[in-house]
């Protein structure tokens, strides 16, 4: 009745439902970043959302590291939307978009 729901379980049996999540090492900065942009979720497109992502997992990786079509894997599903994996040459249009935008949680070396 009310929608898709992202539904995040914890090992300690805590489920939390959320808009949107990050997991694994250097999450945190993920986080952060998806929860300062989470008023433009509504109102953004498919492509605009992978866009989205992309900025928050950028802003997980060392200053060194950057994204590129070897070693980013994009998937999407939705309402009436089948899940789709883009690889490769597919990830390169969603990399150029974001190639301008600055980092906003540079992290150095390891965590």
């Amino acid at each position: 009745e009310r929608g898709t729901h992202i539904v995040k379980t914890d090992p300690s049996a805590e489920v939390v439902e959320t808009l949107a999540c990050s997991i694994g090492a250097r999450s945190q900065s993920a986080r952060t970043y998806l929860e300062r942009n989470l008023d433009q979720f509504p109102a953004a497109n498919v492509e605009q959302l992978v866009e989205f992502a992309l900025l928050a997992l950028r802003d997980t990786l060392p200053a060194e590291d950057s994204l590129s079509k070897k070693n980013t894997t994009i998937a999407v599903v939705g309402k009436g939307t089948p899940f789709k994996v883009m690889e490769d040459d597919d990830v390169q249009p969603f990399l150029d978009r974001i190639a301008g935008v600055p980092r906003t949680g540079q992290q150095t070396g390891g965590e």
